[in-house]
């Protein structure tokens, strides 16, 4: 697999790949493999509501934006 990223490598850029290529290609495989690994996470799947559905008043949460409220732990 590294000869095959190697010259794929060299054929798109000209050159060596650096120690930097090499990792960020080893990492997208990690992160891939993972991917294809990983149960099903959709919203339905686990019970969550859809974002769509999501109220201004839930979903973001409003944090205090003056200093009084902060330290009241109060929504201004």
């Amino acid at each position: 697999m590294l000869k095959a990223f190697i010259e794929k490598y060299q054929k798109a850029y000209g050159s060596v790949p650096d120690t930097v290529a090499a990792l960020a290609y080893d990492a997208t495989l990690v992160a891939v493999d993972a991917m294809k690994r990983a149960p099903d996470t959709s919203a339905r799947r686990c019970g969550m509501p859809s974002p769509r559905r999501r109220t201004s008043r839930a979903w973001p949460a409003r944090s205090p934006s003056t200093p009084s409220a902060m330290r009241r732990n109060v929504a201004p």
